[in-house]
């Protein structure tokens, strides 16, 4: 009759989670398979050998003047042409990082339904916790990306949250704790979503890494430790959700597929059946 009965409905509260409770929760013997957390060798392979020939060059350009005009020139033509291809692959990351992408999901994932059911996760979450979607559409590699915003009332402001910093090192107009755990279950409903249907997860370091840079938008800073124990939290959290709202994310990973529209995904989310 009108009412988003199930818009922001799911509102758990925070409670530290350990891996021994994650894993009585959903079953995963192996967390980091599971989730798709180890990076695969070809991303692997790119930062490192990006890395060491940045640090190579650095070296070689430092000790070129001890030796001999003859090697010198050879260790600085080697500094400057490792210094142009740190440039390079930075100015370039983006559309390296995407082209690598669509390599890997020929192979892992030629049917695109991995992709489109962690897209399905993350709308749902986010659907569900109140957090309007900033996007929704296909990307270059023909995959429909959804993207959340990191709070209700948007995306920070980058230029007043420099302004908000307070001499203690705070963010007073960063993001409040109740809204790094919404982005918590976001970003791990996703995997969640994937490892449910498949029996694993895949890519899921790239969705930890969106969670990362979330946590570092909090008004209060968060250490590793405590990183990882609101990632468990996003994980069990994710978890319960779909146990209740399975038949949502099935509506909504066809809607995808089918490519609705943003209105017609959320009355398919609103229409479906919960346990």
């Amino acid at each position: 009759q009108g009412t988003l009965r199930k818009w922001n409905s799911f509102q758990p509260t925070f409670r530290p989670v350990g891996a021994d409770k994650m894993k009585a929760v959903t079953g995963m013997e192996e967390a980091e398979t599971d989730l798709g957390l180890n990076v695969d060798f070809i991303t692997r392979a790119r930062y490192q050998g990006v890395g060491f020939l940045g640090l190579s060059g650095a070296l070689s350009l430092l000790v070129s003047a001890l030796f001999e005009p003859s090697i010198s020139s050879l260790l600085t033509l080697y500094g400057f042409s490792t210094l142009a291809i740190n440039i390079v692959s930075g100015f370039f990351a983006g559309p390296i990082d995407l082209f690598l992408q669509k390599i890997q999901l020929q192979r892992s994932d030629p049917t695109g339904e991995r992709w489109v059911r962690r897209q399905a996760g993350r709308l749902v979450a986010a659907y569900m916790c109140g957090v309007p979607l900033e996007r929704v559409e296909e990307n270059s590699s023909g995959n429909v990306d959804v993207e959340a915003y990191s709070r209700r009332g948007g995306n920070l402001d980058f230029v007043e949250l420099r302004k908000s910093i307070t001499p203690e090192g705070f963010l007073a107009a960063g993001m409040s704790e109740r809204e790094v755990y919404q982005q918590a279950i976001i970003q791990m409903t996703a995997l969640v979503a994937e490892y449910k249907a498949f029996g694993r997860a895949t890519f899921g370091y790239r969705f930890f890494r969106d969670l990362d840079r979330e946590l570092d938008l909090c008004q209060r800073l968060i250490d590793r430790r405590e990183k990882q124990i609101i990632a468990r939290f996003g994980v069990t959290s994710g978890y319960h959700l779909l146990e209740s709202h399975q038949d949502a994310v099935e509506r909504v990973t066809a809607g995808l597929r089918a490519g609705r529209p943003v209105a017609e995904l959320i009355a398919l989310i609103e229409v479906a059946d919960v346990k």
